[in-house]
């Protein structure tokens, strides 16, 4: 980039879709949530040697804020004002490579003037990587230190949103993302050629504060055009191509009408609702939906939202549209005032297969997992030993707890642990020791369904435990009391005094990893299938990550199919 001449502007760009709706971007009205007739708007055009623009500048909205009502009931009427919420979009139009481009550069709360589906996903994260990366070269020692702050989400059932930032500029590997689990959402940092600024932020948007004046913005556009294009993020970022924004139409559509199929069969467990962004909960006391405001609830839940469907008969005639224009999630204050809304096709998270291939939902928006990163991702779960102990098949209707103790008690070297709970140090809940303990020192964790979210808390509850088993004395010698505990309670029961000592053989003061091995133990109607078929993605992605953390412990691990028949 030419170093300009202006004055320092702070500047958010979005690249606007190639096409909407199936239609092409030819006019600037197309990106506007409005669309042609957008309200009361001030509009002005503006055309230039190498760029042509329209500005939409849209009326303020005066708000009193919700607090002076609370404040006036004790001290009487304040003069307190409104809150005025600004917002303006310019649409820019530059010709690159004989073909008309279009950006939009909002100010103030102008991104909400814009579909949220006008601009392209995470363009920005991958022009601010190329900026801040430029000419990257491991072999020549380039500093990596250059990241100020990083969001990310979390691939899983649970939608787990993150955004961390250091005081100084350090490398990207001192933030904790996992490049196997997170999508990485937008970052920040230190541009390598300062005339970018001295700070550049990419997610979907690019948002920079460098010199520059009104006139440069479509050399700004081009500049970007090229950025966009370049490689230089795959030395360091590579890994953000595994699972990447999916945009075929064809496919779109598709994943679409698969979507309404899972809702309106009304087993959407591949499915969860949450706010598409990172919010202030502190700001939240509810969550409503568009069409039944009367009912309020605490969490947004795809079961809820199925249920007031099908109560108001409305759930046979869902459809794209009716998803993603028509039906809204508001969040709103103890005031009822709005904290946040969003259509509930934003809001959906989740995982579909279609086609072969394996999709992911995630914030409104369908992302493809590449071949590569899903035949990588097999072969580890392939790798996993399964468990060489025997255990009973179960039923299909079998309660957990109910199998466990039969479980147990199929074995003399088994003992119940179901339930049993230890509480220690910081850990504001208790920790459940495993569900079987056996006296080789297999920790054998038990979880029904196939369902991500259920497997999701099972891997994570043997990696807990294991952690604790390891790192804590205190709670070592609180599960030696437990397991103690559950050996006089089974000799009593069984009148076989064999049993006390026979399980409580390990030392609180310090362990071997080696010796014990954490065993994932599932029930399910497996019918012969592998693991990397049976197992949704999502609870391939945590498994691995389990693993991988039990493992660097010193653990063994397996994995044990149980069959619900």
């Amino acid at each position: 980039m030419v170093t300009p001449i202006g004055r320092k502007q702070a500047v958010t760009i979005y690249r606007i879709a190639e096409s909407l709706d199936g239609v092409p971007v030819t006019e600037y009205e197309q990106a506007l949530a409005g669309g042609p007739s957008v309200g009361s708007v001030t509009v002005r055009d503006y055309s230039g040697d190498d760029f042509e623009a329209r500005l939409f500048l849209a009326v303020p909205d005066a708000i009193r804020p919700g607090w002076v009502a609370f404040l006036e009931d004790g001290v009487g009427p304040l003069p307190a004002g409104r809150s005025v919420a600004n917002r303006a979009v310019l649409i820019v139009k530059v010709r690159y490579y004989r073909k008309d481009r279009f950006f939009a550069l909002t100010f103030g709360f102008g991104r909400h003037m814009l579909r949220r589906d006008a601009y392209e996903p995470e363009y920005g994260l991958r022009v601010a990587l190329n900026i801040m990366y430029e000419h990257d070269d491991l072999s020549l020692g380039s500093d990596p230190s250059r990241v100020r702050r990083v969001n990310a989400k979390t691939v899983s059932s649970n939608t787990i949103l993150t955004g961390r930032q250091s005081n100084r500029p350090t490398t990207f590997d001192e933030f904790g993302v996992d490049p196997y689990a997170d999508l990485l959402g937008s970052v920040t940092g230190l541009p390598a050629d300062e005339s970018w600024g001295r700070r550049i932020t990419g997610g979907d948007s690019l948002s920079l504060n460098c010199i520059t004046s009104f006139d440069q913005i479509g050399r700004l556009c081009r500049d970007i055009l090229k950025y966009h294009n370049r490689h230089d993020y795959e030395t360091r970022f590579k890994w953000i191509d595994s699972i990447c924004h999916e945009t075929d139409p064809g496919v779109v559509t598709a994943l679409e009408n698969e979507t309404i199929q899972m809702l309106v069969a009304g087993e959407p467990s591949g499915l969860e609702l949450a706010p598409p962004g990172l919010v202030d909960w502190e700001d939240i006391d509810h969550f409503a939906h568009s069409f039944s405001t009367a009912h309020r609830f605490a969490d947004l839940r795809i079961a809820d939202y199925v249920e007031l469907l099908a109560d108001a008969g409305k759930l046979a005639e869902l459809s794209v549209d009716t998803i993603r224009h028509q039906h809204r999630v508001h969040a709103e204050d103890t005031n009822g005032n709005p904290a946040g809304s969003w259509s509930v096709f934003e809001c959906l998270d989740g995982e579909l297969r279609v086609g072969g291939e394996t999709y992911l939902l995630v914030g409104g928006r369908f992302y493809k997992v590449a071949e590569s990163y899903r035949k990588e991702l097999d072969e580890f779960i392939d790798k996993v030993n399964e468990w060489s102990g025997v255990l009973p098949d179960s039923t299909t209707d079998e309660p957990e707890g109910a199998y466990n103790e039969r479980a147990a008690d199929s074995s003399v070297e088994y003992l119940n642990m179901d339930k049993a709970l230890v509480r220690v140090g910081h850990h504001t809940n208790a920790i459940e020791f495993c569900d079987i303990y056996t006296s080789d020192g297999d920790f054998v964790h038990v979880k029904r369904h196939l369902r991500s979210n259920m497997l999701s808390h099972l891997f994570a509850q043997g990696s807990v435990a294991g952690d604790l088993f390891l790192m804590s004395a205190e709670y070592r010698e609180k599960s030696l009391a437990v397991v103690r505990e559950k050996e006089q309670d089974r000799a009593t029961r069984t009148g076989d005094p064999s049993y006390v000592g026979r399980f409580s053989t390990f030392d609180t003061g310090e362990i071997v990893p080696a010796r014990f091995e954490v065993v994932y133990a599932v029930v399910a109607e497996w019918r012969g299938r592998p693991y990397r078929e049976a197992l949704p993605f999502f609870s391939k992605v945590n498994l691995r990550r389990r693993v991988n953390e039990l493992t660097r412990m010193g653990y063994r691990v397996s994995l044990k199919r149980v069959e619900a028949r």
